[in-house]
């Protein structure tokens, strides 16, 4: 430390205060960096997690709607109410379609695992669609014993497969979701105790510094005044102990 003691006061006190300065830097540097990796698995779980998960919800719920009107088209019997009930099919899964076209284009950079969900979905929305398209025109020729048939049997299989699908997408989206949050929270925790001992370790080393400091400065200055007085007081036998290059030494 002799390079130190050596420096001019004012050069002390600004590298002193300049490592500080340069510590408080890389306190907030790594917060900071912290910070935006919690903001970036935020806007993760959003894209990723509830984004899909909203257009998982409603597509289970139109699915769900699209089976009550199936029934009721085939219950209908006057052709009014049968048209009525067909034009709501209609309409419900063009909403279907909606969600899933949102879904479809949400999970484009998603895991090959929730690609391969969703292509068991299309692979059985095919199947379900044609037994749907099926049904409906049994229902407007009145045909209701064929198509109360359909519903128990073939079509029963086609929308338990579809219905499964769904579900294997919602479960996977939730596990996700609630994989992603945990995370979040750890490196939320993370960040919070690194900046709590950085921030404990700068003011540590600001006290520790500060010390250091004070002594380096304050302890010749003591001994110059003591000397001073002796000098004053006739007494020309004093020694100073205190080699230095800077304002203090060259006293």
């Amino acid at each position: 430390m002799k390079w130190f003691r050596n420096m001019k006061i004012g050069k002390k006190l600004i590298a002193t205060f300049l490592f500080l300065a340069i510590i408080t830097a890389i306190v907030s540097g790594i917060g900071v960096m912290s910070l935006t990796k919690v903001t970036e698995q935020d806007a993760y779980l959003y894209e990723h997690m509830t984004e899909p998960i909203v257009y998982l919800s409603s597509i289970s719920e139109l699915f769900q709607r699209v089976r009550l009107e199936c029934r009721d088209v085939v219950m209908a019997n006057e052709e009014s109410d049968i048209a009525a009930q067909a034009d709501m099919i209609t309409q419900l899964r063009a909403e279907f379609g909606d969600n899933v076209a949102k879904l479809e284009e949400n999970i484009v950079n998603d895991s090959e695992e929730m690609k391969q969900l969703y292509s068991q979905f299309t692979a059985s929305r095919t199947d379900y669609i044609s037994d749907l398209d099926t049904l409906v025109e049994m229902a407007k020729a009145n045909q209701d014993v064929e198509a109360q048939a359909l519903m128990n049997g073939h079509m029963h299989e086609t929308v338990t497969a579809e219905m499964e699908a769904i579900q294997a997408m919602v479960n996977y989206k939730n596990q996700g979701a609630a994989d992603t949050a945990a995370a979040n929270a750890s490196t939320a925790a993370t960040a919070k105790t690194t900046m709590l001992i950085g921030l404990g370790f700068s003011v540590f080393l600001s006290i520790v510094l500060g010390v250091f400091l004070s002594g380096m400065l304050s302890k010749p200055m003591k001994e110059m005044v003591d000397v001073a007085e002796k000098i004053a007081s006739d007494d020309l036998n004093v020694e100073v102990t205190y080699h230095a290059k800077d304002e203090i030494g060259q006293l």
